[in-house]
């Protein structure tokens, strides 16, 4: 590994040095007077980035932090300015403890900075060291841009904590295969029943769910329910019957796959006792349901699930959410498509640019024949959030006109 780092320490000089013939790391100075400017418009947050990026030109990477310049890196990845980016990521990562121990405002705290603050920097450099690396992949050089997605991956090895704020801000970008990676790795070598070790493992089990891995999902889950059960309870009761509906859930899947249905459905039944407004429950079960010859099955647990929320819905009709769920839940099983529509023009007309409702409204328009509505309504979903892959794979599905097709997964 040392010689490892050293080799990519001397590829990173060379590196460092192209850009800045190319002028793009190397166009680092600006005065005090348009350092200020930048500062007041990045306090604005995204925009302000922009304007800051757009009037100033260059900017002083030595007085931004690591969570401006990660930002100031996507927007110039968003322009297709690789180089820009490179250089904005590249000074990002360089700010953890091991390069950068001063914090601006800080100096006089230099040896005993908090251990949070050191964990915090530390899992933001793993990320921006990732984009540096998955930045350069786009542009071409795909070796050296997959060693530092590698060094990413090591870089915060003892500190749980870090690797936490790594895959959080990861899942974020809806970087589920490198999230995926990283809960992994701390489920396996995390603390047992530390809090960082339990938030890995209750991601694994819903990125594991959504894989259709259930009986992987379902061990973990049950690992994560005994695991800190007394802190489960202390963050309240609601958090415990998510999970073991959870386990439940995965259970009756696994009894499913294998052909053994009567124990499908106990296990369903178990997970309904525990939450039965888990609208997730029926829209995965119900189609398999029917598949193995129990339709009548699938649609007693539909019907009992529709039923409660549409009763929860009309004692809370300005819940845009109890609407949303209402309208995904007929539409997901196929059923009841005209109330499916009208739950789900609801739910936007009050929450309009929430892109969650405005792709239930998609599907729904789409399940009921309105393709050119829902084609437009899915393209809302990507200049929404043009991050996530989901909204890009569903507008790809409506745009084939096959509504039978397999909506894309969400994780």
């Amino acid at each position: 590994m040392e010689r490892e780092l050293e080799t990519l320490g001397q590829q990173r000089l060379q590196h460092d040095h192209e850009l800045t013939i190319s002028g793009g790391a190397g166009r680092l100075g600006v005065d005090a007077e348009a350092q200020r400017r930048f500062q007041a418009l990045g306090a604005l947050g995204e925009d302000g980035l922009d304007l800051a990026q757009a009037g100033l030109g260059a900017i002083d990477r030595s007085k931004c932090d690591q969570d401006q310049l990660i930002r100031l890196g996507d927007r110039a990845v968003a322009r297709g300015d690789w180089v820009t980016a490179i250089g904005h990521y590249d000074a990002a990562w360089k700010k953890w403890p091991g390069h950068e121990k001063k914090r601006p405002g800080h100096e006089e705290d230099d040896e005993h900075l908090p251990e949070t603050y050191l964990s915090e920097a530390y899992g933001m450099a793993a990320l921006a060291l990732y984009l540096e690396g998955k930045t350069l992949v786009n542009s071409g050089q795909a070796e050296l841009g997959n060693r530092l997605q590698e060094l990413a991956h090591w870089l915060p090895l003892a500190d749980e904590s870090a690797r936490r704020k790594f895959l959080e801000k990861l899942e974020e970008r809806h970087q589920q295969d490198a999230a995926y990676r990283e809960m992994e790795l701390l489920s396996k070598i995390g603390e047992p029943g530390s809090l960082q070790t339990w938030v890995g493992r209750l991601g694994l089990v819903r990125i594991s769910t959504a894989r259709k891995n259930y009986r992987l999902a379902a061990d973990v889950a049950e690992r994560v329910l005994l695991e800190r059960m007394h802190w489960i309870f202390l963050q309240g009761f609601s958090r415990y019957l998510f999970i073991s509906s959870l386990w439940h859930r995965n259970l009756a899947q696994v009894h499913l796959q294998a052909g053994r249905v009567k124990e499908c459905i106990q296990e369903a039944e178990r997970a309904e006792v525990v939450a039965p407004a888990d609208v997730d429950l029926a829209i995965t079960l119900c189609p398999q349901l029917s598949r193995a010859g129990q339709a009548a099955e699938a649609d007693r647990l539909y019907r009992r699930m529709f039923d409660l929320r549409k009763k929860v819905s009309a004692e809370y009709p300005r819940s845009a959410e109890l609407h949303n769920d209402l309208a995904w839940l007929a539409v997901r099983c196929h059923r009841d498509l005209d109330e499916a529509l009208a739950h789900a023009r609801r739910a936007v007309e009050l929450a309009a640019e929430h892109p969650e409702f405005i792709d239930t409204l998609a599907e729904a328009q789409f399940q009921n024949g309105n393709r050119s509505e829902a084609i437009e309504n899915a393209r809302r979903c990507v200049r929404l959030d043009p991050r996530r892959e989901y909204y890009k794979k569903q507008l790809a599905r409506m745009e084939k006109g096959d509504p039978s097709a397999e909506v894309p997964s969400a994780e």
